[in-house]
């Protein structure tokens, strides 16, 4: 719960929280759709007070990836669902078109935001730049702390572990992952889930009641 940047949404006028776009009633606990009732402002701040305050996990508890799902979440629509990637330090930007159905799902463990616009008017990007705090932990989490090296590649085994350490209970046939090559500085790694959306959404996605 601490580091999500959806706490107290619930009890916000200003969201509303349901399953479906057409549904205001009936939340999921697979995920979860935001609109944002009154415009911009309200997205702006959003942006001050849900997602730069969040606390956020050691920068070597992440990695630098970029998951790309397109699938059914409980509509007739195929949606896109984009994990932006996540740079250090400094804190979360966030660039927008002008709509205000906006969807946000965390990635549990990471901080990550997970962001889907329903409109045609092109893409909102959620851009965050991670920086490093001591209140939260990875051992809080119960996940292992990862150690990247200086150099060097990990392969679809160890990423596998990872993901399933945060919550990832499906196995690997779920998950297209080439080896992921680490740089000086950061590792890379691209994946995309081939299963169903809400087993992925159940075990992985993870938002704070």
């Amino acid at each position: 719960p601490a580091i999500s940047p959806l706490i107290d949404w619930l009890r916000d006028e200003n969201f509303i929280i349901r399953r479906t776009l057409s549904d205001n009633d009936s939340p999921s606990s697979l995920c979860k759709f935001v609109s944002i009732k009154k415009g911009i402002e309200q997205f702006e701040q959003l942006v001050s007070h849900k997602v730069n305050k969040r606390i956020i996990l050691p920068s070597n508890f992440y990695y630098k990836n970029i998951i790309e799902m397109f699938t059914n979440i409980g509509t007739n629509d195929r949606m896109p669902l984009i994990l932006e990637e996540f740079k250090f330090p400094a804190h979360a930007e966030v660039t927008y078109n002008p709509t205000t159905e906006i969807r946000f799902q965390l990635l549990q463990g990471t901080g990550n935001v997970v962001v889907n616009n329903n409109c045609d008017d092109g893409p909102i990007v959620v851009q965050g730049k991670i920086s490093t705090t001591d209140v939260a932990s990875v051992k809080d989490l119960h996940a292992p702390d990862v150690v990247i090296p200086q150099s060097g590649k990990i392969n679809r085994h160890k990423m596998l572990e990872f993901m399933k350490s945060m919550g990832m209970e499906k196995d690997e046939s779920y998950v297209l992952i080439d080896d992921i090559y680490l740089g000086d500085s950061e590792s890379i790694a691209t994946a995309k889930w081939t299963g169903d959306i809400g087993y992925f959404l159940a075990s992985i996605l993870l938002l704070v009641e």
